[in-house]
């Protein structure tokens, strides 16, 4: 009789830890998931196309990395519904004399992006109702 209230116990534990495991409930906009190139920055062509600045975007771990045409960058993002935001952006310091502009405006850009949308495998990232940039898929 002890040995099958211990088995009863046990069995009760088991389904009970497997009823607290966490869950994989997606809550982000897994199209955001991938390697984005710049096109286009306030209307207009990238200033270097060779050397475009690149995000990486990580939503699942709330983080973004990537490159601003010269420096590594590296901050947390958080999306919700079409709601975006960049936080934290920090970067390497090298200096390339001919690509400090276009990377400072991009950082700056995308650190006051605050909405999303996707079309035709293009990411835009607005300011209210203002397009910020316009980026490419990869991948």
């Amino acid at each position: 009789m002890t040995r099958l209230l211990i088995l009863a116990l046990v069995l009760a534990g088991c389904g009970a830890a497997r009823n607290n495991a966490p869950t994989t409930d997606v809550t982000y906009d897994q199209r955001l998931h991938d390697i984005w190139v710049l096109k286009k920055m306030s209307g207009q062509a990238a200033l270097h196309p060779e050397n475009r600045p690149v995000l990486e975007l990580f939503p699942g771990e709330k983080r973004m990395g990537g490159s601003g045409g010269c420096n590594s960058l590296f901050g947390s993002m958080e999306t919700t519904g079409e709601q975006i935001s960049f936080t934290a952006v920090g970067s390497t310091k090298m200096f390339c004399r001919d690509l400090m502009e276009q990377e400072t405006a991009f950082v700056t850009a995308l650190q006051a992006a605050n909405r999303y949308e996707i079309k035709k495998l293009e990411l835009h990232l607005y300011q209210g109702s203002e397009l910020l940039m316009v980026l490419g898929k990869v991948d």
